[in-house]
């Protein structure tokens, strides 16, 4: 196997581990229906994003050193565009996502009873677009990565 080869291997297992714990989130956060069982979504959800970051960096690395080894990537839309995107992506998954989940785990902190309370939701509702955003984002780098339109 070439060096490039095994950059490509790294940078894709990097993409199953990162991307695709990244896609559990949603589904394990909107099923919590309790006060309690939102504490553990998020608990859950904490672990599974320290494989989500370690993916994520791995992609970058990778991917820029496949762009150092093949500069003629650096002329590819399809590669700037997933870079651009991918960069966007950082501060939304990186600052703006734990922000609201913070304000999701005080409230939940400081909260009596079972029921989710409305500031809980009020904020999830706040997050979602970013989170939104985050998963359509990937989704259209995964389509550029296979499919290279341009």
């Amino acid at each position: 196997m070439s060096l490039y080869g095994f950059i490509l291997l790294i940078h894709v297992l990097g993409a199953v581990c990162g991307i695709g714990a990244s896609f559990a989130s949603p589904f394990l956060l909107n099923r919590a229906k309790t006060a309690k069982q939102a504490e553990f979504a998020i608990h859950v959800n904490h672990s599974i994003d320290k494989l989500v970051v370690i993916g994520t960096f791995t992609l970058l690395g990778t991917g820029l050193i496949l762009g150092a080894l093949n500069s003629s990537l650096f002329a590819q839309g399809w590669y700037i565009a997933s870079l651009i995107l991918f960069v966007t992506i950082l501060p939304v998954a990186g600052f703006i996502v734990p922000k609201k989940t913070a304000q999701q785990v005080e409230i939940l902190k400081n909260h009596n009873g079972d029921e989710l309370p409305d500031s809980y939701m009020k904020v999830k509702k706040q997050a979602a677009p970013f989170n939104r955003y985050t998963y359509l984002a990937t989704i259209i780098i995964i389509i550029f990565m296979v499919t290279k339109p341009f």
